[in-house]
Order: C-alpha cells, then structure tokens, then sequence
C-alpha cells in the first residue's frame, strides 16, 4: 500500500544537514514544505503528523516532505538564522551562495523546480487566528490546488520577489502558504493535527467537503493610539467598512474596509501602530466552480 520511503540528509555549506523524507519514485512529485521561519512551529507539527500518518498508512502520489526547512533558526526558535539575519521566504530562487541563508534558498529552490506542486506551511504570528490559504487564484491551476486543499478561506497572495509560493508560480508550478495560528515557536495543536489529515487527504485525492470562500489581499488594522485595548472581533468574523472592532481607551477602532477577519491580537496594552488585526478583503463574487480539482493521479 505504501511507496518506498528514504530519508535524505542534504549537508550544506555552512556545517548544516536539512532532512528531507521523499516517498515514493523518482519522479515529479509533490513538495511541502514547513520551518521556513525558525519560529513558527505550528507547519512543522503537521509535517511531522502528516509524516506519521503517510507511515502508516501509505501513500499513492510521488511525495517530498520537508519539515524544518530553516534549522538554525528552527533551533534558536527565530525567524530568521541569526548568522546572517536574512528572511529566508524573501530571497528565492537563489543559485548563488553568499551564506548560510543563501545556501539554504539554493538546496531548497533545487527541489522546488522540480515538484509539480508546492505547498508552504507557515504560522500567521498571532496565537488567535484561522487556517486560510494564500495565492495567486487567478491562475487556473493555482486555484483548483487551493480548493482540492479543503480549507474554507482562500486569500489572494502578492507576487512579491522572493516569495517561494510566488516565485515557483512565476516558473508555471501551482503553489500556495497554509497559514495557521502560531507565535513566537508556540504552536496550535488542534489546527496543525488537522491540517495534516487536509495534507493527507489532498494526497489520496479526497474529494473536498468545505465551500471555498474568495478573499481579495490581506489588510492590516494597526491602532491609532496606546492604550489598553479591547476587541469587539474575532478571527472568521465578517466584518464591514465603518465597524467598530474595537477600543482603546475611548477611542473607537474603525474597520476601514470590509471583508475576513484573519487573525487578531490578544486584549493587552497596545501601542500606537501595532498591529490588532488582519483581514482578507470582501470580493464582489464569492464563488467558485469546484470541477476537476484532481492535481494528481493514484
């Protein structure tokens, strides 16, 4: 029932080792990826579930696993390797080596080209937050992969250089980021043990039971003063243009447009021009055919 599994521990140049566990041939296949920023642990757990799960029961597509894909920063739980303080998700591709960052964009962006499909699991650095999806959905690809994920609320990403998800669906592979809730290397159990059944399902070609919800870009709600801050919101809440989402002091907070709540901070003192929120903004049409969602064959 299962494919042949190997586990290949890539050296680097800089006296660090990435694992990655390919299942099945050697062919194209599937890459997903998790630990592209050191501290957001909540990707890393589903890998290592989806890992488990595949183990035990098998696995009918061609499948590349990394589950720390930044381990220096994994270890120091940072965002980024503190030998050269470089955001590993802002310099793909890279073919060059310039240091130990560098050098990690290169091994991975090697398998990257080579997958069919691609899917980056990363933590939205708030503890209060929904699982959604982030991609370029307007490339038809893209967005049968987004959907055939099963998770409800799809984003539209930026095609910001640098990006891995943007930058392999430059070069005509679909890629997306799973987005679940997480902060500073503390993880959301519940949200990472079900995104990896999603994962597996995906995998075997479950049909999707969720309807898929289209957002447009993700908008950030900074506060307008300091203050003690209480919210009227919370993360999946529709929201409209002009609503109060919350006080700071007796100053009001206005929604300045109307879509998704995404993920919020916590009731806490803030101040002025931190970040309360992020919400997904409202399209016009909210719906989308789900035919042929199959990416991948048995």
């Amino acid at each position: 029932m299962g494919l042949a599994t190997t586990v290949e521990r890539i050296p680097l140049k800089t006296d660090t080792t990435i694992d990655v566990h390919h299942f099945g041939s050697n062919q194209k296949g599937i890459l997903i990826v998790s630990g592209i920023h050191g501290d957001e642990v909540t990707g890393v757990f589903a890998t290592k579930k989806l890992i488990e799960i595949i183990q035990k029961n098998g696995c009918p597509t061609p499948i590349t696993i990394i589950p720390v894909a930044n381990p220096i920063a994994f270890s120091c739980r940072t965002r980024a390797d503190p030998r050269d303080n470089l955001d590993l998700n802002r310099i793909f591709p890279y073919e060059n080596n310039n240091g130990p960052t560098h050098d990690i964009a290169q091994t991975i962006w090697s398998l990257a080209k080579e997958a069919t499909t691609i899917i980056d699991l990363h933590s939205s650095d708030h503890l209060s937050a929904i699982p959604y999806v982030v991609c370029l959905y307007r490339d038809e690809r893209v967005k049968r992969l987004a959907v055939s994920l099963n998770v409800e609320t799809i984003v539209e990403g930026r095609k910001n250089k640098g990006h891995l998800f943007a930058e392999a669906t430059r070069i005509g592979i679909p890629s997306i980021i799973v987005e679940l809730a997480g902060k500073s290397a503390i993880y959301n159990e519940k949200q990472g043990e079900l995104m990896a059944h999603k994962l597996y399902e995906f995998l075997i070609n479950k049909t999707p039971s969720n309807a898929n919800k289209f957002y447009g870009n993700i908008v950030d709600i900074d506060a307008p003063n300091k203050g003690i801050l209480k919210l009227e919101i919370e993360p999946g809440q529709i929201i409209k243009k002009g609503d109060i989402i919350g006080m700071i002091e007796d100053v009001e907070v206005i929604a300045p447009d109307s879509g998704i709540v995404l993920r919020s901070v916590e009731p806490s003192m803030i101040l002025k021009g931190e970040r309360i929120c992020s919400i997904a903004l409202e399209r016009i049409s909210n719906s989308i055919e789900r035919n042929d969602v199959v990416l991948h064959k048995k």
